[in-house]
């Protein structure tokens, strides 16, 4: 019986004979020939859309999914769904020019609502590579034939050329994809390093090792394979190359030593250079370093396969800027550049990318370091860099500057001086001079990049010789530098250097911001091997304020902790290299400034002024001048768009400060913050919750009654905003309050529970059964107002979802709006209620009530934002529609979408795209177009299990179709 292994993995079919016209390449660059020619993919989207369906060979994509990945992050055009069939169609005819015009070809083929790519190992490469790594793995079965099973991994490991879709731009979504295709490069390159060293044949896998380190600086297995494959092939000191630039990349970017793998290797190189028997010549090979299982590609829970190093999240930009400076150094003309940022903000990982960038081009790299302290020798990162460049020249050119000023200044290890330089205006710009000529002669062999960090820590002499430079920099060489823009503010002497860099033509200024929330997630994704569920990755971005270096602690701490949830985030607690860091900034502070500083971090991330002067008993111009040394520190901050509040750089900043308060300290604390917000404004609904949490963290120093009153006070405020387990939790926090019998939001709880559960059935797509549940809840309201109300506001809510406004409107009847209705928050949503079942029941009434709807949107839900705005401003676009205004409508609608995404409240996008839909029919779009879109938010809300609002596209498609 024939092994179905040998037909290769799924999806990739038996191997057919060679001889076909076309052939594809999408494992590194995308390219594709026919006959031996090579054909443009086309436009940029159209060859990305290829690209994705090469990545997936045999597997479908759907259309949603595909626009999702090639418009990710941008806004999606009415006509996605066409432009897609137009790219479909375009390729089809690309791959096979002679196919009638509406013909499907044998390549890219329709499966249900998406595509495939369907192509033997003869045409395309990423099933080629899957054939043959089958076939190796089959070799390696019983009877068992390792021989066959090398050569198998070999040519497989040579097909690659760079990593899968090289030079396309993946958004997030798309990253996964070519990052999946890439993690089988590196699971295979590592089975075969293990397989070579066993046969003692490491150099049938150099080459593809060294291309997937390069791939992967950061992929353990990987680097331990080219570490021992190197070692074994008597590259003894490449080995240990590798080693080093491993173990400080692992260092700097995760504060980690490197693993079992890697030191095993690395002890194996070790023993090879201290053995008198040669590799090749001994008579049993070594054992292959081990290659311990990666539990998050082979756990069962884990859906996401490990992303490949994110490198520059989010730093395109600010790349290209480099790419600049270093083209015009390979121009011979020079290149000028600072980078600043907060600390952590990859500062230090930019500096490396330009290094890897440089050193790709074959342009050495000179680094220099400003220490901390001041214990450093007077001009100690240039003592550095001209050192490295001495070691490039010629060994009698070298011996020459050693012998003037420089060898004064280059001193060997051990005979530091540290003294400063000399002071005198004419020795000190001669010296500088000999390094600007030293700097010259070396950039005549070749371009040189000149790298200093931390200029924020640099003495006078270094920065003096910086600005020197700027003005004298020789052609062929580019100076980067990079400093800290806070923690420490900079100084007169740096500022002086700035300013004097700057007036430089064609210097370049990059200051790094933080990162969005895509760029987080996909850190977290690299870290964890785990997307972060939709509430998790925002709570990540705000505990860490898009600071790179706290995003890649925080999910260091989460990793292995299985799938990454919201409550999974919040539960973790402050990364231990993260308090480090701001306990060492707290060291120095005085008792009056610690103290304000703790009672900041207990009142929140964002501090009001006033709040926090009353709590520590300051005027607030003796709290700012107390606060600055704070914010010099980077610990505080001034709030954007708020010139009354401060807030903590990052949450996690914020919570280190708070674990520092703890035992005896905490309580009176607290209560100095309750006793403040009483003073300020305690009946506001914000104030109620705030006041019962710090009354209760005061413990015994707080009166009970008065605890116990802020807790009910706070539990109903909760349960008016629906935040029912809040409620919950603020009602059971304080046993007195169920023994005194205060409790009367327990029956509110109970009153809520019916209408929920019928409005999730009705949700769920089971209207008839939500239809019975509120009919039910009606008939036992009775006459109770309460009741009566709460039936009204679920009903309602479902009769919009569902497009029933003859239901609404009699729902809404039966309240009669009864201004002392007993839910005074629920009047807004109502009065909603009522002008939308008008609109849509009432051709007169329409444009009225659209108007009416519009003035109590934006007095009663905009400010603060209620739950549910997106989706009501739909409902009021379809209240314009209705009135036969499609230029308000689109108005509104453009309202909702910016909400949606300010909110994310992302369960009524597809009732939006579908209202867009009716819009361009509205304006007279042709029908082909409107159909599009009704198709699109059919989908999308499918996707996002919102069943009513596909229901209403599934009706509105069928109208198309009358």
């Amino acid at each position: 019986m024939t092994d179905p292994r040998r037909r290769g993995p799924a999806g990739a079919g038996p191997r057919p004979s060679p001889g076909t016209s076309l052939r594809l390449q999408i494992l590194g660059p995308l390219r594709l020939w026919r006959d031996g020619v090579e054909l443009d993919a086309g436009p940029r989207q159209q060859a990305y859309l290829l690209a994705l369906l090469l990545a997936r060979p045999g597997r479908p994509i759907s259309t949603s999914n595909l626009i999702d990945l090639i418009w990710d992050g941008d806004v999606v055009p009415a006509s996605a769904l066409n432009v897609i069939h137009k790219y479909v169609g375009a390729l089809r005819r690309l791959l096979q020019p002679g196919l009638p015009h509406r013909g499907t070809g044998s390549y890219l083929l329709r499966r249900g609502n998406g595509y495939v790519f369907v192509a033997g190992s003869a045409e395309l490469d990423a099933v080629n590579f899957r054939y043959l790594v089958g076939s190796a793995e089959t070799s390696l079965a019983e009877p068992r034939d390792d021989r066959a099973a090398l050569d198998h991994y070999a040519e497989a490991l040579g097909l690659w050329h760079g990593p899968a879709g090289e030079g396309l731009a993946h958004g997030s979504g798309a990253a996964s994809v070519f990052a999946g295709l890439d993690g089988e490069f590196f699971d295979a390159c590592a089975a075969a390093a293990e397989l070579a060293l066993a046969l003692g044949r490491p150099e049938r896998v150099l080459k593809p090792l060294q291309l997937a380190a390069e791939m992967a600086p950061l992929h353990e297995p990987v680097q331990a394979a080219l570490i021992a494959a190197l070692s074994a092939a008597g590259k003894h000191a490449e080995a240990v190359l590798v080693f080093h630039a491993v173990r400080k990349r692992l260092s700097h970017e995760l504060g980690i030593d490197p693993g079992a793998a890697i030191q095993a290797a690395y002890l194996e190189v070790l023993t090879r250079t201290t053995s008198p028997v040669d590799a090749h010549g001994a008579d049993d090979p070594p054992a292959p370093a081990g290659r311990p299982a990666d539990p998050a590609r082979v756990s069962p829970a884990n859906p996401v396969p490990p992303a490949t190093d994110p490198g520059m999240v989010g730093r395109t930009e600010e790349l290209a800027k480099v790419r600049q400076a270093l083209d015009a150094a390979s121009a011979d003309r020079t290149g000028l550049v600072v980078v600043e940022g907060e600390p952590g903000i990859g500062k230090t990982r930019l500096l490396e990318e330009v290094a890897r960038e440089a050193e790709r081009r074959g342009a050495p790299v000179m680094r220099g370091r400003c220490l901390e302290g001041g214990a450093a020798p007077s001009m100690w990162p240039w003592i550095r860099v001209v050192s490295q460049v001495l070691q490039t020249l010629p060994v009698k050119v070298r011996e020459q500057w050693l012998t003037g000023e420089l060898g004064q200044l280059v001193e060997p290890p051990g005979n530091v001086r540290t003294e400063q330089v000399s002071t005198d205006g004419g020795a000190q710009f001669w010296l500088f001079e000999q390094v600007v000529a030293v700097f010259s002669q070396a950039a005549a062999q070749q371009p040189l990049v000149l790298v200093v960090d931390d200029l924020q820590w640099a003495d006078l002499a270094s920065l003096q010789l910086t600005s020197h430079l700027a003005t004298r920099l020789p052609a062929g060489t580019v100076l980067v530098c990079a400093l800290r823009d806070r923690a420490p503010t900079p100084g007169t002497d740096l500022a002086r250097t700035l300013a004097a860099v700057s007036r430089q033509p064609g210097h370049r200024r990059i200051r790094l911001g933080r990162l969005g929330e895509r760029e987080v997630a996909e850190i977290v994704r690299y870290e964890t091997g785990y997307d972060p569920g939709p509430g998790a990755a925002p709570l990540i971005h705000a505990r860490t304020a898009g600071n790179p270096f706290f995003a890649r602690e925080l999910s260091r701490l989460l990793a292995g902790g299985g799938p990454l949830t919201e409550d999974a985030v919040a539960g973790a607690g402050v990364p231990a290299s993260v308090r480090d860091i701001v306990l060492d900034r707290m060291a120095g502070l005085g008792d009056e400034t610690l103290r304000l500083l703790r009672i900041a971090a207990l009142i929140g991330r964002e501090v009001d002024l006033g709040l926090l002067a009353r709590a520590v008993g300051l005027d607030v111009q003796a709290c700012l001048d107390a606060l600055e040394p704070l914010e010099a520190m980077n610990l505080l901050e001034p709030a954007p768009g708020n010139p009354f509040s401060l807030r903590f750089a990052h949450d996690l900043v914020r919570e280190s400060v708070a674990d520092t308060v703890h035992g005896s300290l905490a309580p009176p604390l607290h209560l100095r913050i309750a006793d403040a917000l009483e003073k300020d404004d305690a009946a506001s609904e914000a104030a109620a919750e705030r006041l019962a949490y710090h009354l209760w963290a005061a413990g015994p120093l707080a009166e009970p009654a008065r605890t116990a009153g802020a807790l009910v006070r706070a539990g109903r405020s909760a349960a008016l905003k629906s935040a029912f387990e809040a409620a919950e939790r603020q009602l059971q926090a304080f046993p007195d309050v169920e023994r005194r019998g205060q409790n009367p939001l327990r029956r509110d709880i109970q009153l809520l529970r019916p209408g929920i559960q019928a409005l999730v059935t009705g949700m769920h797509g089971d209207f008839d059964g939500a239809r019975a549940r509120f009919d039910a809840m009606e008939a036992a309201a009775g006459d109770d107002a309460q009741l009566i109300t709460l039936w009204a506001h679920f009903s309602c809510l479902l009769a919009e979802m569902a497009d029933d406004p003859v239901w609404a409107l009699r729902v809404v009847k039966r309240t009669a709006l009864d201004p002392d209705h007993p839910y005074v928050y629920l009047d807004h949503y109502l009065r909603l209620f009522w002008c939308w079942a008008r609109a849509l029941t009432d051709d007169d009434d329409a444009g009225g009530a659209a108007a009416e709807a519009e003035a109590v949107l934006t007095t009663g839900l905009v400010d603060p934002p209620m739950s549910g705005l997106a989706f009501h401003y739909g409902l009021l676009g379809q209240m314009f529609l209705a009135a036969g205004q499609p230029d308000e409508a689109a108005r509104i609608l453009d309202l909702a979408d910016r909400t949606l995404e300010a909110y994310g409240q992302r369960y009524a996008e597809g009732l939006l795209l579908l209202l867009r839909a009716r819009l361009l029919q509205a304006r007279g779009a042709p029908i082909a177009e409107v159909r599009a879109v009704a198709e699109r938010a059919r989908a999308l809300a499918t996707e996002r299990e919102a069943h009513l609002f596909a229901r209403r596209a599934e009706n509105f498609l069928a109208e198309l179709a009358d």
